[in-house]
């Protein structure tokens, strides 16, 4: 689904682009509002997927302004050395 359409997630603010898509948790009995959450990066210019971290609902119910400002660093420094090629 998400490599079909990766621009499917909502944008996270502030994390250059990072996206959040929510699925059904079927193994927990759980729909797609307490289910599991995706974070990744669709990288246009060079199409590529970037997969940054996978969680459930019950462990955390968003990232934390820490937890966001971490991949957003993550991100940056992909891009550069990305770039740097």
């Amino acid at each position: 689904m998400l490599l079909k359409n990766p621009l499917c997630g909502d944008v996270i603010q502030h994390t250059g682009g990072l996206r959040k898509v929510r699925f059904s948790d079927s193994k927990r009995n759980k729909g797609k509002r307490g289910g599991t959450r995706i974070i990744y990066y669709w990288y246009l210019e060079k199409s590529q997927f970037l997969l940054f971290t996978i969680y459930g609902k019950n462990i955390a119910d968003d990232l934390t302004t820490s937890q966001r400002e971490q991949l957003s660093k993550m991100l940056d420094m992909i891009k550069k050395r990305s770039n740097d090629d």
